[in-house]
């Protein structure tokens, strides 16, 4: 992967939320929606993998505004999904910790039009350098 890479999760970050207040097995359903919908959007990309250290931008796009944390700690599960390769055997990168992922911007597109079609958009882009060890 040497270009960058905009994988679109159809999931509402906001479900997923540490805002959010819901019973256990109601948040164990919603963490398993996102991380069917972060497995579809991997596929769509053709399941890029990269060889070097990458750069996480997050989009949100939501109907209604959030704070940036709670985008950041709502999109956990994506973000896992698609930067575990290890664990999943499926990701961009062999695993998700800071010699190999960089969080990046993280933004909002807020329009009415996004009500009831909530995206979360993560762009991956390899930053060129030695891979680590």
């Amino acid at each position: 992967m040497t270009a960058p890479v905009t994988l679109v999760v159809h999931c509402d970050v906001a479900r997923t939320s540490p805002n959010e207040r819901a019973n256990k097995w109601e948040m164990t359903h919603r963490r398993g929606v996102m991380r069917l919908a972060a497995l579809q959007a991997l596929a769509a990309a053709g399941y890029p993998e990269s060889t070097v250290p990458v750069r996480l931008d997050i989009l949100a796009r939501r109907a209604t505004a959030m704070d940036d944390d709670n985008i950041v700690a709502g999109s956990k599960v994506a973000r896992d999904i698609l930067t575990n390769r290890a664990k999943n055997g499926k990701g961009i990168v062999p695993d998700d910790t800071r010699k190999w992922v960089r969080l990046g911007k993280v933004e909002q597109e807020i329009a009415p039009c996004w009500k009831g079609r909530e995206q979360l958009c993560l762009t991956v882009t390899p930053i060129m350098e030695e891979p680590p060890p």
